[in-house]
């Protein structure tokens, strides 16, 4: 299974969760493999994995240097086999454990890399040669180099968690079709809400009077899969990422503002598209509690939340105390999202 972690807005905390989807999903599936593609320029979540802030910025240099990322994929594609496997795909990924010992060894990286946005640009090349088929093979790059890995395993089940950036670019629209199921993180306020609207509408062209005077109505993205028979992922799962209480008490405005978000996912179900195809059959919704310091320990160390003790970690020239009563509820909140995917 493949699963697109994406929102058009930014800070809610994608690259976050992918960590600590995919770490956590591993240490529950020892049996399985776990791949998270990075999909973003800054690479947050490919840092985090191969070691934290510091070390894993040094370890992530090493491979954009080698090419053993994504962008590095998309230009040896470009330059050597523009319509086709270039048959040594399993060289761009690498076992995060080598990188970093505190991550299960089950877990395999596609490193994300800066120039992912120069990359876009040799996307939308190849897309645009004149030959048959030119637009789909250059929309299924990310597919085929996760395909291949997948096939690698041969009998081993793989489950892939895809990060992306918050913008729609040519990228996106790889990992979009690379997908299965879209995972769409989001933070109780407005403008959550509003980027959790614009992947639907991205994505799936709703077939609704309102867009007629909109871009919506000029670009159609749901129309374009059609042309190239390439099918888009199902919305499948709503995290309220974040979730926070004030005096054991959600504040009206937060609360006010999950309800509207849990609302839209539930609407999904009843929204078609431009071809009159029902875009969801039921979007679950779940929340995961806010991190707080805990996130920025993670962050600096590389250490899935489970493995985290109750004492004082290094976070660059300080240290953060990690309490036991901050690990649970998290981990409360994540292993039934772990269970359901």
């Amino acid at each position: 299974m493949k699963y697109c972690v994406w929102n058009n807005k930014g800070g809610v905390g994608k690259s976050f969760l992918t960590f600590c989807l995919s770490t956590e999903y591993a240490l529950k599936n020892p049996d399985e493999i776990v791949v998270v593609a990075d999909l973003c320029p800054q690479a947050n979540s490919s840092e985090i994995l191969l070691g934290g802030n510091g070390a894993g910025q040094d370890n992530q240099f090493r491979l954009f240097e080698s090419g053993r990322t994504i962008a590095g994929y998309i230009k040896d594609r470009y330059t050597k086999s523009r319509f086709g496997m270039l048959g040594s795909e399993m060289s761009y990924f690498v076992q995060a454990r080598d990188y970093n010992d505190n991550i299960p060894e089950n877990l395999f990286l596609l490193s994300g890399d800066f120039e992912l946005d120069l990359a876009s640009t040799l996307i939308r090349r190849v897309e645009s040669e004149p030959i048959k088929e030119a637009a789909e093979r250059a929309m299924t790059m990310l597919r085929d180099v996760l395909s291949a890995f997948e096939d690698s395993m041969k009998t081993k089940k793989v489950t892939f968690f895809i990060d992306c950036t918050p913008s729609f670019a040519a990228y996106t629209e790889l990992a979009v079709f690379a997908s299965d199921r879209l995972i769409i993180p989001c933070t109780g306020d407005f403008a959550s809400l509003r980027g959790v609207k614009n992947v639907i509408e991205t994505l799936y062209n709703p077939n609704s009077a309102k867009y007629k005077e909109s871009i919506f109505n000029l670009i159609n993205f749901s129309e374009k899969a059609a042309n190239l028979k390439l099918r888009l992922p199902v919305p499948y799962l709503g995290i309220i990422n974040r979730a926070r209480t004030l005096d054991k008490k959600a504040t009206v405005a937060y609360n006010a503002h999950v309800q509207e978000i849990k609302d839209y996912f539930d609407s999904l179900k009843h929204i078609k598209d431009r071809a009159g195809r029902n875009i969801s059959q039921g979007t679950a919704v779940m929340d995961i509690k806010d991190c707080n310091n805990i996130s920025l320990v993670v962050n600096y160390n590389g250490i899935p939340i489970s493995k985290l003790e109750q004492k004082k970690y290094p976070v660059y020239d300080e240290f953060s105390q990690v309490n036991q009563s901050q690990v649970d509820p998290f981990l409360k909140n994540i292993y039934p999202v772990i269970n359901f995917l």
